[in-house]
């Protein structure tokens, strides 16, 4: 069987994140059970959003020749990418959606903003022409369904998992013996947007400590005392 992947968004970590890290784990789990792959990934420069969101539109308009999706017994499809191929032509598509354009929406500023809306109209015709979607958590279906009009069956949630190999010196690290914090302590995975909208303070009003592994190949311990 053979499957082409579709993502105009980075593959690598450092620029892709979350996204990124679904990709490398998806292509690695393929290769391993012996699918034969066929990846269609420009790996744009991120620099300036506005750019490159259109030259992910451009991409995606000129793919519906694309030999190697015309030959394919499948294609994925990361978030909207694959909304313009033909229904009548292509392989069956999945959507493997990740961003959920429309719900982050809210929480851009000019000129994010109305790149984030435009890639919300095609993610949601992404998801309508496809055959089925895969997505990341119960919340992020949960978010489709009312602002896409996704029917849920068509909707399968498989959670992002996080993949690493640990430095040696967490070893040290899980041989020191555990003290109770005297604060709430989290662990946020990822890169800090506003629209995440990470609380900075509990219930109870006391502020709450963050330690922040970012994709940038450092841990970055950050505390917030609003």
């Amino acid at each position: 069987m053979r499957i082409a992947i579709v993502t105009t968004w980075p593959t690598d970590v450092i620029s892709g994140s979350g996204t990124a890290v679904f990709f490398n784990a998806l292509l690695g789990g393929l290769h391993a059970h012996g699918f034969d792959t066929d990846v269609i990934a420009p790996n744009f420069d991120t620099s300036d959003y506005v750019q490159v969101t259109l030259q992910r539109f451009l991409y995606n308009a000129d793919l519906r020749t694309e030999a190697r999706i015309l030959s394919a017994d499948l294609v994925i499809g990361f978030d909207y990418d694959g909304y313009a191929l033909d229904p009548t032509t292509r392989p069956p598509m999945l959507t493997s959606a990740h961003a959920v354009y429309a719900d982050v929406m809210p929480w851009e500023f000019e000129p994010f903003r109305t790149m984030v809306q435009a890639q919300a109209f095609f993610d949601q015709v992404s998801m309508e022409r496809a055959d089925h979607i895969t997505i990341g958590s119960e919340y992020a279906k949960e978010r489709v369904v009312p602002l896409y009009g996704i029917p849920p069956e068509k909707i399968t949630v498989i959670p992002h998992g996080l993949g690493i190999k640990l430095p040696e010196w967490i070893k040290l690290a899980d041989a020191e013996p555990r003290r109770e914090n005297d604060h709430p302590v989290i662990l946020s995975v990822g890169k800090l947007f506003p629209r995440k909208r990470i609380p900075l303070r509990g219930n109870g009003g006391r502020p709450i400590f963050f330690a922040i592994l970012a994709f940038k190949r450092r841990l970055v311990m950050c505390t917030w005392k609003p």
